[in-house]
């Protein structure tokens, strides 16, 4: 019986996504659907030899990035919210209460 490894353990060893991985696979008309799904060996080194290109060209590519010096921009002030005066609460003053008075 041929050994078997995951799809998922496959893309931690090659420091992957599944999903990218899955996108060989189904190139490869694998019948591997999920991160869970297993490969035999053979797929699993076509799959890093398919991927080993793929990986090493954004490395370089990180490198360009990061000697171009990128010049950060101050973000815009947000505006101070300025304090508008409180309208001043008008004050009842109570009044007499004058009840009539009624005859027996």
């Amino acid at each position: 019986m041929a050994n078997k490894i995951k799809v998922g353990d496959l893309a931690k060893e090659l420091k992957v996504t599944s999903k990218e991985i899955l996108k060989v696979l189904k190139e490869l008309k694998s019948p591997a659907k999920t991160a869970a799904s297993s490969v035999d060996e053979e797929t699993a080194a076509t799959v890093k030899k398919s991927l080993a290109p793929k990986k090493e060209a954004p490395k370089k590519e990180e490198k360009k990035a990061a000697a171009v010096k990128v010049e950060k921009t101050p973000a815009p002030k947000k505006e101070e919210k300025k304090e508008v005066p409180k309208k001043e609460e008008k004050k009842e003053i109570p009044k007499e209460i004058v009840i009539p008075k009624t005859e027996p």
